[in-house]
């Protein structure tokens, strides 16, 4: 009798201990950065979605979408650029036990660029633009992503952050800062 109540406490301890541990829980997330395109040195924003697959408490792989755009309006010029990042990358959480809400990510991705530019005469009476001279080129780049985000606010179900976002590019030999971003994202748990 008293071996059958002591292993059933040692049952009841195990399960209580296991059911207390938090599993991994995925993250569905979308923001909006204010960012820095060095092609072209514009300002613009950009909209960003990414999906954190949390492997433990200290990695997780993040796959994600970005798209800006950036346009400068100046007397009779024009310019206009337009980006889509593809990225995949592995977040560290390097003090999981002191600050769970500091996240830091690199990886590797794909970034096309789309740029206009030129010059246009005064409208005309109907309101429509005569150029003088125009524009385009685009480039496909591959490069490295790197991120620093921080969760200001982590409740149960969703969480809301801050991040800075470095995005290069490979370029006949030289690591090339294509884009600096600055921005808010809110997160759906899972």
């Amino acid at each position: 009798m008293k071996r059958g109540i002591l292993f059933f406490l040692i049952l009841v301890y195990a399960t209580s201990s296991f059911a207390q541990q938090k599993e991994p829980v995925n993250i569905l997330s979308a923001g909006i950065n204010g960012a820095f395109y060095g092609s072209g040195d514009m300002t613009g924003i950009c909209l960003v979605t990414e999906y954190s697959y949390i492997l433990s408490k200290h990695f997780a792989l993040n796959p994600g979408v970005r798209v800006g755009v950036a346009n400068n309006l100046g007397d009779n010029s024009f310019d206009h650029l337009s980006s889509l990042a593809v990225n995949a990358s592995l977040s560290v959480t390097p003090f999981p036990k002191l600050f769970d809400n500091l996240k830091i990510e690199i990886g590797g991705l794909y970034h096309h660029l789309a740029k206009s530019y030129g010059n246009f005469i005064d409208p005309t009476p109907y309101g429509t633009y005569m150029f003088s001279s125009t524009e385009y080129w685009s480039e496909d780049l591959w490069g490295l992503l790197g991120s620093v985000r921080v969760n200001i606010f982590d409740g149960r179900n969703a969480l809301l952050g801050l991040r800075a976002d470095m995005l290069t590019s490979f370029d006949k030999g030289y690591l090339n800062c294509d884009g600096l971003q600055f921005g808010i994202y809110f997160g759906l748990k899972h």
